[in-house]
Order: structure tokens, then C-alpha cells, then sequence
């Protein structure tokens, strides 16, 4: 983890009080890259975009955090269908809210459809997806954890 970054997000949420978070990688639906302000690497987030909010590392304004679980619908992560997704619900909620938030992206791999790499805090994003073991974006991460912990791939299935 680079601890650096970290401090630095936390200096940048407590001086700028319209943000709400600093998330910790690129992801989601990103096709804007407006960078923030004179930070390098922060990117904005528009909070009319699909998937705004993500369950992804994240520096987080708890009071904001808490908003958006007191004004949201009572979801949980595993719903099945999209729009009943707490992602794209509390997603909603942040817009309602007039929420804001940035990314860092530091030109990292991209790794699946929707997100990249992490510098700031490395990490298997989507180790599972839909419930499945994702071999296919990270057979080089999960190939050794499955053989030390003799995880029987069967039983989840692979993505």
C-alpha cells in the first residue's frame, strides 16, 4: 500500500469539503477524465454516471457514507438484478444527494471490463463475480491462494 497516497487523499478530503471520497483506482463506467482541481492523478466522478458509488477501496467522509445508507433503499450486495443492486441504488442515492467524489489513475493496467489496477492499494478487486471464482482476469493472484488454502473450484464454479 502506499501509505503516501493515502495521507495525501485524506489532506485533499479535509480540504475540499464538496468531495465525499477519493476512490483508490480507476472503475466503474469512467469515460470522462476531467482531472481535480491541480491534483495529479485525481480524476472527478459525476454523480449522474453509472455506478458513481462502487464497493471498491475507497477514502471515505463517514458522515457521507452514513447518508447514503439513512437516504437509500434498504439493499444488500447480493441482489440479482441491476437496478435492485445496491451498487447502482446507493449510486442513485449519492446523485440525489448532490455527492462528489475522484478517482486516482496513474496510466494502471486495465483488468476486466470495468476496472484497473490499483497503485495505491493493490488488490484482487473482483475475486469473485456473480459468485464465481474469477480465474479469468486473475488466474495469476488466485492460482496460488486456491492451491495453498485446496479450494475445490467446483464448488463456486469459475468466471
Amino acid at each position: 500500500m502506499r501509505a503516501d497516497l493515502v495521507e495525501g487523499f485524506v489532506d485533499i478530503l479535509k480540504s475540499n469539503e464538496e468531495l465525499s471520497f477519493v476512490r483508490f483506482m480507476r472503475g466503474g463506467i469512467v469515460d470522462l477524465m476531467h482531472q481535480y482541481k491541480t491534483y495529479q492523478n485525481l480524476y472527478k466522478l459525476y454523480n449522474y454516471m453509472p455506478y458513481f458509488y462502487t464497493n471498491q477501496a475507497a477514502l471515505w467522509k463517514t458522515k457521507d457514507l452514513y447518508k447514503i445508507h439513512d437516504c437509500g433503499p434498504n439493499l444488500h450486495i447480493a441482489n440479482k438484478d441491476a437496478e435492485n443492486s445496491f451498487e447502482f441504488q446507493a449510486s442513485k442515492t449519492c446523485e440525489k444527494l448532490g455527492m462528489n467524489g475522484v478517482f486516482y489513475y496513474n496510466g494502471e493496467p486495465k483488468r476486466g471490463m470495468y476496472h484497473y489496477d490499483s497503485e495505491t492499494f493493490p488488490h484482487v478487486s473482483t475475486a469473485l463475480v456473480k459468485g464465481k471464482w474469477n480465474i479469468n482476469e486473475y488466474k495469476d493472484e488466485l492460482t496460488p491462494l486456491i492451491q495453498k488454502y485446496n479450494i475445490d473450484l467446483n464448488e463456486r464454479g469459475t468466471y
